[in-house]
This record gives C-alpha cells, sequence and structure tokens, in this order.
C-alpha cells in the first residue's frame, strides 16, 4: 500500500473509562503520515448549562476541563494530536459552511434560526440505520427539540440558533447568535482536514443524531463523502448502566493514576474490543496491573520466535505493530520510570513453553 495522509478525527473527548478509547494513537507504525484532530467544543448546548450552573464564564471551564484531559494524556503517553481546533475560534468558518448549506438548497431560515431540512436529503438515516420513529425518540432523548414550531419537520435540526441573554453571541446574516452543534464539527473538519476524512471515529451514543447529522449536512455542503470508515465505540456500564455524566457513574483516569500504572490503565482498557459493550468492575484495573508486571518480569530476548516458525512469527508481529508503536510512544517513556522497565536488547533463548503474551511482550520491547 501506498504511504499517504491517513485523516482522522476522534469525537467526544474526554478522559474517563467510556472515552478513553475514542482518542487512540493513530496508525502511525504502518508508516501512514497520520493527521489526527480533535475538536473542542468549548460552546454548545452542554457547557453552558454547566457554566451557569457552576458561575463561571464557559470559556474558563473549558479550558479547565481541557487542562484536566491533557494532564491524563500526558500521564498515560498518548501521542498528541495533529491539531486541536476550538469552535469558538472557528466561527468565520461555521458562518461560511451554512451559507454553503442554504446554497445547495438544503437549509432554510425560520424563527431567527436556520435548519437542515432532512427531506432535501434522502440519504439521512442510511449512517444509523434507524427507523423514523426510532430516530425520532432519539433525537427527543438527546437534544433535538422536536417539538420546536418552527421546524417544517420534527427531525430537521439547527444549524444557527439565536442565543439567551446570558449566552455569547456571534453577528451573523440571520441574525447574532451561536452555532448548533452538529455545524462546529462539519465545519472544523473541512478546515482542518478537506473534504473527505479517513477514519472519524466516537462512541456508539453518537452515531444518532450526531454523526448522522454532521454527515448530512457536509455532504449536502460539499457533494462528496465526508467519511470513508466509521469508527464508534461501544459503550462502557457499571452496574447494568452506561457510563455517562448524568448518571455521575464516570471512572476518572486522573483517579485511577493514582494507584495504577499507566501502562497498566492503558492494558484494562483494551481487554475488550472497541466494538463490544462490556461492564467494568472494580477487579478490572487490579488484574490489569498483575498482567502488567507478569510480562515485564518475563525477561528479554526473541528466541521463541525462532521456534515458533515464519508463518506464526508474521503473523504475531503484524498484529502486534500497534503495540509496538505504543511503547515506541511517550508511553515507553513512562513506564521507564520504574527501574524494572528499562528495556535492553537480548538474544538469549527463552524457556520452553513460554506463553503466547511473553513472547508479545519480548517483541515489543527489543528494538
Amino acid at each position: 500500500m501506498r504511504n499517504h495522509a491517513v485523516r482522522l478525527h476522534p469525537s467526544g473527548a474526554r478522559c474517563d473509562l467510556s472515552h478513553l478509547r475514542r482518542v487512540a494513537a493513530p496508525p502511525a507504525d504502518a508508516g501512514h503520515e497520520t493527521r489526527a484532530v480533535r475538536n473542542i467544543t468549548d460552546v454548545d448546548d452542554s457547557i453552558l448549562p454547566k457554566a451557569r450552573e457552576l458561575g463561571v464564564h464557559y470559556l474558563d471551564l473549558a479550558a479547565a476541563e481541557m487542562a484536566r484531559f491533557d494532564a491524563d494524556m500526558e500521564a498515560l503517553g498518548m501521542l498528541p494530536a495533529y491539531s486541536e481546533p476550538r469552535a469558538t475560534s472557528a466561527i468565520p468558518d461555521i458562518r461560511g459552511f451554512i451559507g454553503m448549506v442554504i446554497d445547495t438548497g438544503h437549509a432554510y431560515e425560520a424563527g431567527g434560526s436556520v435548519y437542515f431540512e432532512v427531506a432535501t436529503f434522502p440519504r439521512f438515516g442510511e449512517l444509523s440505520g434507524y427507523s423514523r420513529d426510532e430516530m425520532l425518540e432519539l433525537a427527543a432523548e438527546r437534544g433535538g427539540n422536536v417539538d420546536d414550531p418552527n421546524k417544517r419537520d420534527p427531525l430537521d435540526f439547527v444549524l444557527w440558533q439565536p442565543s439567551a441573554e446570558d449566552e455569547p453571541a456571534w453577528e451573523s446574516m440571520w441574525g447574532p447568535g451561536r452555532p448548533g452543534w452538529h455545524i462546529e464539527c462539519s465545519a472544523l473538519c473541512l478546515r482542518e482536514l478537506g473534504t473527505t476524512i479517513d477514519l472519524h471515529g466516537g462512541g456508539s451514543d453518537l452515531i444518532f443524531p450526531h454523526h448522522e447529522c454532521e454527515a448530512a449536512q457536509s455532504e449536502a455542503a460539499t457533494g462528496e463523502p465526508l467519511v470513508r470508515h466509521w469508527m464508534h465505540q461501544a459503550m462502557v456500564r457499571m452496574d447494568g448502566e452506561k457510563m455517562s455524566k448524568s448518571l455521575g457513574n464516570l471512572v476518572f483516569v486522573s483517579e485511577l493514576s493514582t494507584t495504577f500504572h499507566p501502562m497498566a490503565i492503558r492494558l484494562g482498557v483494551l481487554t475488550n474490543h472497541y466494538r463490544t459493550e462490556w461492564e467494568y468492575s472494580d477487579e478490572l484495573m487490579p488484574d490489569a496491573q498483575r498482567r502488567w508486571e507478569r510480562w515485564l518480569a518475563a525477561g528479554e530476548g526473541t528466541g521463541a520466535l525462532t521456534t515458533c516458525g515464519p508463518r506464526w512469527t508474521t503473523t504475531w508481529t503484524r498484529r502486534l505493530r500497534s503495540l509496538r508503536s505504543m511503547l515506541r510512544s511517550n508511553g515507553a517513556r513512562a513506564c521507564r520510570r520504574r527501574p524494572c522497565c528499562s528495556a535492553s536488547t537480548s538474544s538469549a533463548e527463552p524457556p520452553t513453553g513460554r506463553r503466547p503474551y511473553v513472547v508479545a511482550m519480548n517483541i515489543l520491547r527489543s528494538e
């Protein structure tokens, strides 16, 4: 495969276990130039009420959350994003993007707001695969304001809206106001990565309405596909309930890192496939810590691979590329803080009967 720039856009960056898998390092180990853009929605329908509740400026709240997120990412040794644009930095881009959607006949103005008209976009609903009734139910649950009397269709969604008295407002040809949630991501994607991106990530709870609306408005404006491949992280549950801010059942990396090694936290999260829902338990991180320590205690050497044959070696080497990248990244430097983590190359023959996961670590720790 010819090397090229792989453009990624992970949604929903927040450093708790339900979101951590969404900010995984890009596939640079395969030799591709990668551009992972993580947008910061520092003005939307969730942050403004929270700032009002706490009595702080909404930008101060956004800055505090990002500082905590960046600190957790650094502690885990995660690779930095190519770009982290803020929605408030892109208001001119957003206004221009809305104009593109209007000019192509997919949006209308009513009651001081601008709405995307889903009836003009036949592919609306294809990403999620939901029926109209299912979409209406989810839109009502997730801030879609299906009872808005200015809408031509309850599924139409807002691109620009008037601001409340205590909310930020920007001038526009439709009157002072602020952007809708979905349009922020579309405008930032286009500005930072171009018309079509390779990978778009996010939680499965973002498939509808967020990603469905994002794809519809982007493709309506540009006439080109927004995404080549979608990657949706399944939900993490605790006591049978989805981890969420509203339920207050989140487990934060900043809290776990006071007890467990950063590599053990990453290993615990990677225990389950990203598309499989799983239940968090108090034993997850202790088990991951013990497993990580067994790997470190396994010793050096790649001799076990010579007894397995070239087919086995090739298969496992391919599967371990992403993990090798992990240890060569900042995560490797993080783990070398402990004396037992300092890697040195050795060709010593490993003990007979060594398990595959031990062989895996031998490959990873060899330079």
